[in-house]
C-alpha cells in the first residue's frame, strides 16, 4: 500500500511539473498565438478560405465602370446593381452581380483567414463578366487583363505556378459557363490557367460535346443560386 501511495504521489508531482512546464512555454508565446491555441476545435471553422488581395483593376474598377457606363444596359446605381433583376436590362444584375455579391459575402465570412498557409482553399476575386461588358471603361483589352491577373496570382503566392495549382483554387463567374469561352469573353479559353480551377457560375453547360469541344469536359463547375440570401 505504501509503495502504491508513493507511486501515486510521484505521478501527481510529475504531472504537476509537466503542467508547469507547459504553462511556462505557453506564456512565452505571442498573445495572438496563445489566443489561437486556446480555441477549442469546435469553435474553428471546418473550412478556411484565403482571398487573394488583387489590385482594384480586377474588381472595384470594373464595378465602377459597370455603374457609370451606359453600354450594354449597364447604367445603374450600386444599389440597383447588387440587388434584383430589372426587366429590360441587357445584362441583369441578379446574374452578373454574382461575382460581386460572392466576393463581398466572403470578405465578412467566418470561414475567412488572412493566413494563406492555413487555408483549405484559395479564392481569386475577378469580376470576369463585368470585364467582358465594360469595354469603354478599362484601358486594356480583356485578354491583357486576364494575362495580368494570372501573372499577379503566379507571383503573389507559391501555390499557382504556370496555371498548375498545388492547392485548391476557385473563382466565380457572373455569366453562365458557355459565355466565358466566346471571343468577347474568353476567360475559359485559356485552358492552361483555368482547367484546374473550380468555378462557381449561374449555370453549367449541359451539352457534353460542347463542353469537350471547349476543353472543359472534366473541369469542375458549381452552379450557384442566382438569389443570394443574407447569412
Amino acid at each position: 500500500k505504501q509503495l502504491q501511495a508513493d507511486i501515486d504521489e510521484s505521478t501527481v508531482l510529475t504531472g504537476t511539473k509537466h503542467q508547469q512546464h507547459r504553462d511556462a512555454v505557453e506564456s512565452s508565446k505571442p498573445e495572438t498565438q496563445r489566443l489561437e491555441n486556446a480555441k477549442s476545435p469546435a469553435t474553428r471553422p471546418s473550412l478556411l478560405v484565403y482571398i487573394y488581395d488583387v489590385p482594384s483593376m480586377f474588381t472595384t474598377d470594373l464595378l465602377h465602370c459597370a455603374i457609370n457606363n451606359t453600354d450594354n444596359g449597364y447604367q445603374r446605381t450600386e444599389d440597383r446593381f447588387t440587388s434584383t433583376t430589372h426587366s429590360g436590362d441587357d445584362v441583369t444584375s441578379v446574374v452578373t452581380s454574382l461575382e460581386v455579391l460572392f466576393h463581398r459575402r466572403l470578405l465578412s465570412s467566418k470561414y475567412l483567414t488572412s493566413d494563406a498557409t492555413k487555408a483549405d482553399v484559395l479564392f481569386i476575386p475577378f469580376y470576369a463578366s463585368l470585364a467582358c461588358n465594360c469595354r469603354s471603361g478599362i484601358n486594356v483589352t480583356v485578354a491583357d487583363l486576364h494575362s495580368q491577373l494570372w501573372q499577379f496570382v503566379d507571383q503573389t503566392l507559391p501555390y499557382f505556378r504556370n496555371g498548375k495549382p498545388s492547392r485548391p483554387h476557385f473563382m466565380v463567374l457572373g455569366k453562365p459557363e458557355r459565355y466565358h469561352w466566346t471571343k468577347i469573353c474568353p476567360l475559359l479559353r485559356d485552358k492552361e490557367h483555368t482547367s484546374n480551377i473550380i468555378f462557381i457560375s449561374p449555370d453549367r453547360e449541359n451539352n457534353v460535346e460542347l463542353r469537350k469541344y471547349a476543353g472543359r469536359g472534366t473541369s469542375q463547375i458549381i452552379v450557384a443560386l442566382t438569389q443570394l440570401t443574407s447569412p
